[in-house]
């Protein structure tokens, strides 16, 4: 067991190399940086990958949308908790070792999410993701502030900040299309895949430590003082005893609520309540991780170069931003969706029909109907009696006796919910277009 655990202690230093002009320091760091931010984008692949496997897992009735927020959730408390603690043991250990280990990890349970649909042995694999993702972050973070100076650390912060949107984007992108063309299993076995990518990265191309590369330690005069005043562990402890650490830990909760809805829940609601499919729900919610490679990239370097290091104004300018843009997503009508196809409603369990689609007051689709579109002649169904005739096609269309791949119109006697929209009922005279064989 000792022999095992001495493989993640931090790798030993090394005799200083010659390097006057710190050409190759500067290549051992980029190699480093560039490797490190890489694999923590497929760390990202390998968390969200359930959440696009989502729509398809309750289109097939493989589980309920309350089993996939128990499934969900487990992943986020051994994060929680992982994060603390590996966040502790990552500043002892040797970071390379320690985010392969994450990785690898993660990249077996992603295989195993695509080979089961029972829920128990779900969220318990989930739950062991969690605490493999955990092992990702503290390892960046302690070689950020083994590499790079003060002075630079937030502009290099923000950086490799734009790993999260990488991965987000990536996955969404990348997996979606693999679900969708092949299955909901094989977007599994290409996060797996992806995470042995990153764990080739690490192995390859970063270095533990500038010491263990045969470098000088990086601005480590105030590190090395405290070190030999209360020790590392001592350290850590005196950081849990400051407000400020708590107060900021509570403003990334926070935060974390409102992105972590977004791209956990965002494509099964786009699909649900917006009428979006999955690779269309997916794209939008992509563009929040493109647009997040942007944000993300420049506020280290503007806080560092425009805030003098100050980050707090910044950040609250953030968050008022990030606020406004989830009222949009949740309030705006969708933009994308139009009301031709067979997502113009969708039956729901019970005694309600949900549309996906904008309707106007009297049931109809909200479209410019012209005589040879499908809005004209669902207009036209819900508006003939009995034994009417399109002039223009020669052909009888009724209310009643609908041609091959109309949609019959049929009144609901029974509220009806519409989404995606303004939520209406409809009464006993009210007429809307149900895709059913016979009426509800």
């Amino acid at each position: 067991m000792n022999s095992l655990l001495s493989l993640f202690h931090a790798a030993p230093a090394r005799p200083l190399v010659a390097d006057p002009d710190g050409r190759r320091f500067r290549r051992v760091r980029w190699l480093t940086f560039l490797s490190m931010s890489l694999s923590y984008a497929l760390f990202y692949v390998c968390r969200l990958s359930f959440n696009v496997a989502k729509p398809a897992l309750v289109g097939q009735n493989l589980l309920s949308p309350t089993q996939l927020g128990m499934i969900g959730s487990a992943l986020f408390f051994t994060y929680a908790v992982g994060k603390l603690v590996n966040g502790f043991l990552a500043d002892h250990a040797n970071v390379r070792r320690f985010m392969m280990l994450g990785l690898l990890i993660s990249a077996v349970v992603n295989a195993c999410m695509g080979l089961t649909t029972n829920a128990i042995i779900l969220t318990l694999a989930w739950g062991l993701n969690g605490w493999a993702q955990s092992m990702g972050v503290g390892p960046c973070v302690v070689s950020l502030s083994r590499w790079y100076a003060d002075k630079e650390r937030g502009t290099f912060y923000g950086f490799w900040s734009i790993a999260h949107s990488l991965g987000e984007a990536l996955t969404y992108i990348a997996v979606a299309a693999v679900i969708v063309t092949w299955g909901w299993q094989y977007g599994y076995f290409l996060a797996t895949a992806m995470g042995v990518l990153g764990m080739l990265l690490i192995y390859l191309f970063m270095a533990d430590s500038p010491q263990s590369a045969g470098f000088a330690e990086v601005d480590g005069g105030r590190e090395e003082v405290l070190l030999k005043t209360v020790g590392k562990w001592g350290a850590q402890l005196a950081l849990l005893k400051n407000p400020a650490l708590w107060l900021l830990a509570l403003a990334s909760c926070l935060m974390y609520i409102g992105r972590y809805a977004v791209i956990s829940w965002g494509v099964f609601f786009l699909e649900n309540a917006k009428g979006y499919n999955t690779l269309s729900a997916s794209a939008l919610i992509s563009i929040t991780g493109v647009f997040g490679i942007v944000g993300t990239g420049l506020s280290g370097l503007v806080s560092d170069r425009f805030f003098d290091g100050r980050r707090h104004g910044l950040a609250i300018l953030f968050g008022l931003m990030n606020s406004a843009s989830l009222g949009m997503f949740l309030f705006l009508p969708p933009l994308l969706a139009g009301c031709a196809g067979h997502d113009v409603v969708r039956p729901f369990h019970g005694r309600v029909a949900v549309f996906s689609r904008r309707l106007d007051g009297r049931g109809h689709c909200r479209q410019k109907r012209s005589r040879c579109s499908a809005g004209h002649d669902r207009h036209c169904q819900l508006r003939r009696g009995s034994g009417g005739r399109d002039s223009h096609r020669g052909v009888d269309r009724t209310r009643h006796h609908p041609g091959p791949g109309r949609q019959q119109a049929v009144r609901l006697p029974y509220p009806v919910a519409v989404l995606a929209g303004r939520f209406a009922d409809f009464g006993i005279d009210d007429r809307a277009v149900f895709r059913a064989s016979s009426p509800p």
